[in-house]
């Protein structure tokens, strides 16, 4: 993962050398671009530190501290994850509203810039507020709580609306 993200963050690199010494501009799509950058190095730091836990093992071999802390950092890395790819998609919408001429086209883009911030930020909060208490979700076996939220239909419709944009 950390040479994917190496990979990811010399692309970012390239294009903010483009950008300023090339183009002579730098605008908000930049700002959000960086953005999308730290975000992905905090999801990449945050998986790290769940495998340290023993994420990606058999969890009937880790201990119970060791459990809740791996899927507690999936949850961490799961928050900068959602929101790093909406970043991604806002910074496109950004770069897209300064070329697109016509009126039609930009209240279109307009309409799925907050579709993709509303869906983002919704799922996150659903991820954050699954559980009473919030400790349930990744202490299963110790916090006793009750599921509030059936958070997968929603992450499958903020898949499936990516895909609907990708495909527009």
């Amino acid at each position: 993962m950390w040479a994917m993200t190496a990979l990811s963050l010399s692309f970012v690199a390239l294009r903010l050398y483009t950008r300023i010494r090339i183009v002579h501009f730098f605008g908000a799509e930049d700002y959000l671009y960086i953005s999308t950058g730290v975000l992905l190095v905090a999801f990449t730091a945050s998986i790290q530190v769940a495998v340290h836990y023993g994420l990606g093992t058999s969890f009937w071999t880790l201990s119970v501290d060791d459990t809740s802390n791996a899927i507690l950092w999936t949850y961490i890395a799961n928050t900068f994850a959602v929101t790093g790819n909406a970043m991604a998609k806002l910074s496109l919408g950004a770069f897209l509203l300064r070329v697109v001429p016509l009126r039609a086209q930009r209240v279109a883009l307009w309409l799925l810039i907050v579709v993709t911030a509303a869906t983002s930020i919704a799922l996150v909060i659903m991820l954050w507020n699954q559980t009473t208490p919030v400790k349930a979700s990744w202490d299963v076996l110790r916090t006793p709580g009750t599921w509030n939220i059936q958070i997968k239909p929603m992450g499958v419709g903020l898949g499936g609306t990516a895909t609907l944009r990708q495909c527009w």
